[in-house]
């Protein structure tokens, strides 16, 4: 509801009109023939913004009009343009900092005259300007020490604007060359646009071309396809042949298969067997290595014995002829003969050693 109230101006009244900035009211009244625009707290119409010097600007009612005088030299500006004193008029934009106002200045309001009917008014009005001339010889003061603490620091600014200058010429430079290339650029563009003009015609006329060989072509797959439909009849035709053939086949070769079985399995019935048979062979021939095995042992104790006698024999021989021993057979000395004939000549062997000790004996005792 206040908001609603403060928007509902007086057309006859001068006063700003605030279209950017963070402030409530957006209709600020001029009062008076000097109203002063800044951050410091004694300003008429104060404006909270590091951007806005404590006393940036003055706007004046005189007899001529308005005017409006830049304190700060931070660039007030009227229409975008950066003003120090300037006359003021309606509808003119001002910037401040970061603040954008509309000057509402109705005709016949930048006349001060004065009038006995008014003048109390003109009284209040008069006190209202020197107690705003006060504050602002307080703000003045303070603003040129401000001025001398901050003139080292602008000498140092305007350095960093120097450099900013020469970088904005390179750049204003570099933008020329820029413009320059573009417009060899835009008419390089231009040529190629006629270029792909005429290269569009031709695309047209091939795109001719190749609708009506579309259409040849089209016709002549019409034909390919039906005499294709007709191959593939015959095809079919002759799979059909093909598969009874592969079914017939196919009952051929379960007949084989199931043969294939049959014979297999009595194979190995078969071989089943034989490994038994060879499993009872190899367990026999176990069984003999072993029998074999005892008897050359038994065979090897003998033949010891044999030596023994037979050096005892020459010891006989050495002493009394001995009687002449039956010849042994060839067949009873083969060492490579088979175990049991080996065996059987050993034994007569030993017998006829025994009874040529019995008779050699007596003879060795007599003596």
């Amino acid at each position: 509801m206040r908001q609603e109230q403060e928007e509902h101006i007086d057309p006859s009244v001068p006063a700003l009109i605030v279209k950017y900035g963070a402030t409530r009211r957006k209709f600020r009244p001029i009062e008076g023939d000097v109203t002063v625009l800044g951050r410091a707290p004694g300003c008429d119409i104060g404006l909270v913004s590091p951007e806005v010097a404590p006393v940036h600007c003055i706007i004046v009612r005189l007899r001529t009009g308005w005017h409006i005088r830049d304190c700060s030299g931070r660039a007030t500006r009227i229409n975008g343009k950066a003003v120090h004193n300037e006359p003021l008029c309606n509808g003119d934009t001002i910037q401040v900092g970061t603040f954008s106002f509309e000057a509402h200045l109705p005709p016949g309001s930048g006349m001060a005259l004065p009038s006995p009917v008014n003048a109390a008014a003109n009284q209040r009005e008069t006190d209202h300007v020197q107690q705003s001339r006060r504050r602002f010889a307080e703000m003045a003061l303070n603003l040129r020490r401000r001025v001398r603490d901050l003139e080292a620091e602008h000498h140092g600014e305007q350095q960093v604007l120097g450099r900013e200058r020469q970088e904005l010429d390179r750049l204003e430079q570099k933008l020329r060359e820029t413009h320059q290339e573009q417009l060899n650029k835009k008419a390089e563009l231009d040529s190629r646009s006629a270029e792909l003009d005429n290269y569009a015609r031709h695309l047209r006329r091939e795109a001719e071309k190749l609708q009506q060989d579309q259409q040849d072509r089209a016709s002549q797959l019409e034909a390919d396809r039906a005499d294709y439909e007709a191959d593939l009849v015959r095809l079919r035709v002759e799979l059909e042949d093909q598969r009874r053939e592969l079914s017939t086949w196919q009952k051929e070769l379960a007949r084989r298969q199931t043969e294939l079985e049959h014979t297999g399995h009595q194979v190995m019935l078969e071989l089943a067997e034989e490994r038994e048979q060879l499993l009872a062979g190899r367990q026999q021939l176990e069984c003999d290595r072993e029998q074999l095995a005892n008897e050359r042992l038994y065979l090897d104790q003998q033949r010891q014995e044999v030596v023994h006698e037979r050096a005892e024999l020459d010891r006989l021989r050495d002493v009394a002829p001995a009687p002449a021993l039956a010849p042994v057979s060839s067949r009873e000395t083969q060492l490579d003969a088979s175990p049991v004939d080996r065996l059987e000549a050993a034994r007569r062997l030993l017998k006829q050693l025994a009874e040529r000790r019995r008779t050699a004996s007596p003879p060795a005792s007599a003596g």
